[in-house]
């Protein structure tokens, strides 16, 4: 990633390999992707994380299946997550289409049904709105489901990267030439804002595996009586979402992937918060900060609960959080909402409870599905008997023993 205010030029190689994910030989996964030129010292070409390039250089293979005469540019890979994909992999297309805008674009695939049919009908679902709005048609993309090699390859850097979500020190900045590129895009697309003085960007509706606060629904509805509008951005389209986040004075975001989606605006935006359910992170902190009023974390969480199996694996993505109430009123009153004067204690905790329970059937049942060993649940079942949650923790120690274990 760079440091200054320009952008690293374009690169363009000669007589590429690229790999699929999908050994055509074998059928496994493999290392995937181009086969740079001078691997060990190649850093923008290649994928980088925090400002360093993570990726594995593929396995030669046995034999070429296409060669292609004439230019392609290199994606990245279509990562299967709407937020893995706009922060790691989608900051490349801009400054691609801008200098080679008739130009195809090579992505590599990250799941199986793209990776056997190369059709777009096979790509995850945020991929086409996502390129599209970053100004692609159809016609322009490629898929690698074979090996490849091409005469001529042109890669853009990584305009923006992801980095640890608690590391503070990092020489990662912003380029100023990628958010003149993100402000005319807007422009191309013209974008109708929707004008909200607060818009709070929940997880509530998501399936109840899903990381989520437990009683998140009853503090939905009181926003709602409260004047906020509280949005749900997986009912919407993308444009629909940059729409209102675009428009919002106050922009309060319950930790998760959606936040991902303001790196597809440029500057302009509001007042961004964001509500922690991972104690002490800074989630897109160097992304959003040229491109926000202000920008704030608040660590609003009292415990987080997690099942496991007996590998000890994590179950990624399917934690239940509670929250801290003195932590969330304080985040609320900084952007001119006092939770504390209309909270009903009695209708939160029947929330919380409902919410838990349901996470309990759903976490489980995702870890069974996945066949994985699940166990006695020992360290969720003490942490719900330490920290209060005793109806619960009788209700889950229960369904554990009786369609778990």
């Amino acid at each position: 990633m760079n440091l200054e205010d320009k952008l690293p030029p374009i690169g363009k190689f000669k007589d590429v390999v690229v790999v699929p994910l999908i050994n055509p030989a074998t059928g496994e996964r493999q290392e995937n992707g181009p086969i740079w030129p001078d691997w060990d010292s190649q850093q923008s070409a290649r994928f980088c994380r925090g400002g360093s390039p993570v990726d594995k250089r593929p396995d030669n293979p046995a034999q070429i299946d296409v060669y292609v005469d004439g230019p392609l540019i290199w994606g990245g890979s279509i990562h299967p997550h709407f937020g893995h994909f706009i922060a790691e992999y989608a900051s490349r297309i801009l400054q691609s289409q801008k200098c080679y805008g008739d130009v195809p674009f090579l992505f590599g695939c990250s799941n199986r049904p793209l990776a056997r049919a190369g059709t777009i009908d096979k790509a995850p679902a945020h991929f086409l709105p996502t390129v599209r709005w970053l100004g692609l048609n159809s016609e322009q993309i490629r898929f690698c489901t074979q090996n490849m090699k091409i005469s001529t390859l042109l890669v853009a850097s990584q305009a923006e990267q992801l980095v640890a979500l608690r590391r503070k020190r990092h020489d990662l900045t912003l380029s100023s030439e990628y958010l003149d590129l993100l402000d005319q895009n807007v422009l191309r697309n013209n974008l109708l804002s929707v004008p909200n003085k607060l818009v709070f960007v929940s997880r509530a509706k998501l399936a109840p595996h899903l990381d989520r606060y437990a009683g998140s629904v009853y503090l939905d509805e009181l926003l709602k009586s409260l004047g906020a509008f509280v949005f749900y951005p997986e009912r919407h389209t993308l444009t629909e979402q940059l729409a209102v986040y675009a428009g919002a004075e106050n922009l309060i975001f319950a930790e998760g992937s959606a936040i991902h989606g303001l790196q597809l605006l440029g500057r302009g935006l509001g007042a961004v918060t964001i509500l922690n359910r991972r104690k002490g992170t800074l989630v897109a902190e160097y992304n959003l900060r040229p491109r926000c009023k202000e920008l704030q974390y608040f660590d609003i969480m009292a415990n987080v609960f997690a099942m496991s199996s007996l590998d000890k694996l994590p179950h990624m993505h399917c934690n239940m959080a509670t929250f801290d109430l003195d932590c969330l009123f304080a985040a609320f009153l900084n952007s001119g909402i006092d939770l504390s004067k209309n909270w009903d204690a009695v209708k939160y905790q029947i929330a919380v409870k409902e919410d838990m329970k349901s996470w309990v059937v759903a976490s489980g049942a995702s870890l069974k599905k996945r066949g994985r060993d699940i166990g006695e649940q020992t360290e969720l079942l003490e942490l719900l008997k330490s920290s209060g949650h005793k109806n619960v923790h009788r209700f889950a120690e229960k369904f554990i023993k009786e369609n778990l274990v």
